[in-house]
């Protein structure tokens, strides 16, 4: 019977922050790289076909945009463990996250539920499970923090749980 039940305890560090953030950007990026290929590839096909070669300065547009999603993310993450740093000061607060019926989390300062409607997605990173919740939020959960369960099966839970 596949397990349905899972408790986890994640320690909210400036390196999670860092990875956790860092993979909200990716799967955007991800999601966009696509069209700005597809971009570029028109421009080359249109410098070529009207033998406008200026046209190919076009093709730093893309570029840009990717470069300035890039430091987007960075800002993110600074403005993340900004925001760490204001509201734990000098604590390293441990995030509390139970997934059953729904997906409960508790900080030290905060709780709430969220449905299964509201998550979009959960990706796999080197050492954390990072659930992609509507609104732009993400919750965190260490591979190696589970208290029941184990961070295969969860993944593999959730996948189940997000609606495409």
């Amino acid at each position: 019977m596949p397990m349905n039940h899972f408790v986890n305890e994640c320690l909210y560090t400036p390196q999670v922050i860092s990875e956790a953030i860092g993979a909200w950007w990716d799967k955007r990026l991800r999601s966009d790289l696509w069209k700005f290929l597809l971009l570029m590839v028109l421009i080359l096909a249109g410098s070529i076909l009207t033998d406008n070669y200026y046209l190919l300065f076009m093709e730093l547009l893309p570029v840009l945009i990717l470069a300035l999603y890039k430091y987007k993310a960075r800002q993110s993450i600074r403005t993340e463990k900004e925001r760490l740093k204001v509201i734990f000061q000098e604590e390293t607060p441990v995030y509390y996250v139970e997934i059953g019926e729904d997906i409960y989390y508790k900080t030290p300062k905060s709780e709430n539920r969220v449905q299964f409607s509201d998550l979009m997605d959960a990706r796999e990173t080197k050492s954390l499970i990072v659930l992609f919740l509507k609104g732009s939020m993400t919750l965190t959960m260490s591979k190696t923090g589970f208290k029941e369960g184990n961070y295969k099966d969860c993944l593999a839970y959730l996948k189940t749980r997000i609606k495409k």
